[in-house]
């Protein structure tokens, strides 16, 4: 009787710890994640010569606006989506030596996350061209965000947690069984 019920228990542990790590995995899954590369000032070539330090700290802003509430209300608006719509994570940075913008979109959604960072392209562009634009505050896109075809790799300590409440949940269930038939049959 007691190894039937610890039989029963084995199955119902082993169940929970299969579903509770497929949940697990599933909850720690990374969203797709996508990035769009500018150039802020004169593109190599066209005036060596020139002094390129308000370039480089026009990058800094550049960057910063991207990721400025007004900006992003915009692209939404481009893509038909309301502001509350939003659900990626938008990072900009900015390399003030090389003057590089990258914009980088994740969002659970490839299609919807190279989209929204090609769209805060348009954007920037949109706002830093013009008749009076000087050169050194010009925006050239060198790569625009293709739409990401896997999902980027999990590296770090989270990805093995599921597998080891598993592990210790079946453990703990063989345990019990190992220890129900110990009882069982003392002979």
């Amino acid at each position: 009787m007691l190894v039937r019920g610890t039989r029963r228990g084995l199955v119902v542990v082993v169940a929970l710890a299969a579903v509770l790590g497929a949940w697990l995995l599933r909850a720690d899954e990374r969203p797709y994640e996508t990035s769009a590369d500018l150039v802020v000032g004169l593109e190599a070539g066209e005036d060596e010569g020139g002094d390129l330090e308000p370039s480089g700290a026009l990058a800094r802003t550049y960057a910063e606006l991207v990721e400025s509430r007004s900006v992003l209300d915009e692209a939404a608006g481009a893509l038909g989506l309301r502001p509350d719509d939003l659900s990626a994570e938008v990072q900009a940075t900015a390399d003030e030596v090389t003057r590089l913008v990258i914009i980088t979109v994740r969002d659970d959604d490839a299609e919807d996350a190279a989209d929204l960072a090609n769209a805060l392209v348009d954007v920037l562009v949109g706002l830093t061209s013009g008749p009076e634009t000087h050169a050194y505050a010009s925006v050239s896109v060198l790569t625009w965000a293709p739409v990401p075809t896997a999902r980027p790799e999990r590296d770090d300590v989270h990805t093995y947690v599921p597998a080891i409440l598993v592990a210790g949940a079946i453990a703990a269930a063989s345990v019990l069984l190992i220890n129900g038939r110990g009882r069982r049959n003392p002979a």
